[in-house]
């Protein structure tokens, strides 16, 4: 068996933050690239410190992770920095900024459409790795126009630890890897179900540690 990647929560925005113009993407990730388990934990704890500096955070979430009033695109170009060490990941949690079929930013609105190209330019651009729930959390079709070639695109307010709409989203070609929260779910029972099916249709699964614990 693989030892599993750790991911660091290293920069926090949208509902996690209590901040007025905070980004509002969610999460900004650090995934180290170390070879074993310590030595990741310790390249997290190295990184996570040092972007607490540059940004200049006199506060954290209720994740710890620091707090800004930076844009997306500047916290992504300072995790860039990083790049040799670790990969940038983002949660974006888009259902929390949807609104009336818009996507509300501090400094735009974009329809489906540009969102779809605004995160696969955000992919290119920044050689993203990993980016969780870029669309709104029924939109199973716009999810398979996120580009996948080399960045897992996480379902998880889409796909809720519910077998039948994981089951929607690969016939989708939504996701290839999916949040799972066994409180979500509630049963074991089920969720050894769910990553028997994730196994065998090679879709990654990523343990959730919920918020705030």
């Amino acid at each position: 068996a693989k030892t599993p990647i750790p991911l660091g929560n290293a920069v926090g925005g949208g509902l996690h933050s209590h901040i007025k113009g905070e980004p509002v993407f969610q999460e900004f990730l650090i995934i180290p690239k170390g070879k074993t388990f310590k030595e990741n934990v310790r390249i997290m704890s190295n990184v996570y410190n040092k972007v607490g500096r540059l940004i200049k955070a006199s506060s954290r979430d209720d994740e710890s992770a620091w707090q800004t009033t930076l844009d997306e695109e500047k916290i992504l170009k300072l995790l860039a920095r990083f790049k040799d060490k670790t990969n940038i990941g983002i949660d974006i949690a888009s259902s929390t900024f949807f609104k009336s079929g818009k996507y509300m930013y501090n400094d735009k609105i974009l329809s489906k459409d540009e969102q779809i190209d605004y995160i696969n330019e955000l992919i290119s651009n920044y050689n993203l790795f990993y980016v969780e729930d870029p669309l709104n959390e029924d939109d199973f079709r716009g999810f398979s126009r996120i580009n996948k070639k080399k960045c897992l695109i996480i379902g998880d307010d889409l796909t809720a630890t519910q077998l039948s709409r994981l089951k929607k989203a690969i016939k989708n070609k939504s996701i290839n890897a999916a949040i799972i929260k066994p409180n979500q779910n509630g049963s074991l029972l089920e969720l050894a179900k769910i990553f028997k099916f994730c196994k065998k249709r090679k879709i990654k699964t990523i343990m959730s540690h919920r918020a705030g614990e």
